[in-house]
């Protein structure tokens, strides 16, 4: 939730970063990093699909802004929309939209390389045993840090990922009438 809101933060604000800084003919990448919730284990195999949501472009200001991709121009939510992330898991899961796989490796990374600027949804959409999928999110490629446009982003969201855990009960039943 704290990093949907920092993103969502992004897009709506003015940002105070040179236009100089901008290069529209990079492209970038997307690193998300999982672990367990509690002692930090990497959390290996899990796979993420990666949705390129928005372009993003310089208005004649230097500012950022972004306008939907094709598949999601029937997509009818503000893109500066507080629960966009929420909306945007119910639209994928109910059409058929295309995304980039990314599975996590034995440090718990995943890497996405070679993509156009813009905003991405991420979403856990394979399942490791033993663990609850993490919370889907938003990140924006360039993304901004210390006044600086930044191409590699790493994301490590802070997520719901719990060890789940079996419990077995045995139901005895006492049939000794004294």
């Amino acid at each position: 939730l704290t990093m949907c809101m920092t993103v969502l933060l992004l897009l709506t604000c003015v940002l105070t970063v040179s236009a100089e800084n901008f290069d529209s003919g990079k492209t970038g990448s997307i690193s998300v990093t999982l672990t367990e919730q509690y002692d930090k284990d990497p959390i290996v195999g899990a796979e993420l699909s990666v949705y390129y949501v928005a372009t993003a472009i310089l208005d004649a200001d230097g500012n950022l802004i972004y306008d939907y991709t094709e598949d999601f121009k029937q997509f009818d939510t503000a893109i500066d929309d507080t629960s966009l992330a929420t909306k945007l898991d119910a639209f994928v899961s109910q059409h058929s939209v295309p995304s980039t796989k990314m599975t996590t490796n034995t440090e718990g990374t995943a890497l996405c390389n070679e993509l156009p600027l813009g905003l991405y949804f991420v979403k856990q959409t394979g399942a490791v045993e033993g663990f609850a999928p993490c919370t889907p999110f938003l990140v924006t490629v360039p993304n901004v840090k210390n006044g600086e446009y930044v191409y590699e982003v790493n994301a490590s969201p802070k997520t719901d990922v719990v060890k789940l855990t079996s419990i077995t009960i045995k139901k005895v039943w006492n049939t000794d009438e004294s």
